[in-house]
């Protein structure tokens, strides 16, 4: 398949796909990300580095891995923020629901929300999967 963009549509798209691993994947501890998003940010953050989008895409030699700029990322935090707000205010509305419907209890002590007929699942922030060089190695 080939797809023709012109320049400000690829960095359109590497911002478009870079939120919707950040929205799938940044509420995961290290080493349980969803490959086949990571894969494909990845993927089009290299193919971007090669094609002389230096501006938008950097190469980090200890990580081995390719990230957006860290001015990048400062204009899309707004986004991300503005999802949260979103999606806090959307689920304390509704009484946190979730797709199957099981009962959620709070428990504030532990750090943990008891879901009824599943495990316990530690209550992540987005924050805590690296995005960029300095959250990487700074955590």
């Amino acid at each position: 398949m080939e797809i023709s963009l012109s320049r400000q549509q690829f960095e359109a798209l590497l911002k478009v796909v870079y939120l919707g691993d950040w929205m799938v994947n940044a509420i995961r501890a290290s080493g349980s990300y969803i490959p086949e998003f990571e894969d494909l940010d990845q993927f089009l953050l290299s193919l971007g580095h090669r094609s002389g989008f230096e501006d938008v895409v950097e190469f980090e030699p200890v990580l081995s891995q390719f990230f957006l700029k860290d001015e990048v990322y400062e204009k899309l935090q707004p986004y991300i923020d503005e999802y949260d707000d979103e999606a806090f205010w959307d689920g304390l509305s509704t009484g946190w629901p979730n797709a199957t419907s099981k009962k959620r209890t709070a428990m504030p002590s532990s750090g943990w929300i008891r879901m009824s007929g599943s495990k316990n699942c530690p209550r992540l922030s987005a924050s805590m999967k690296p995005r960029s060089r300095s959250t990487a190695w700074n955590g």
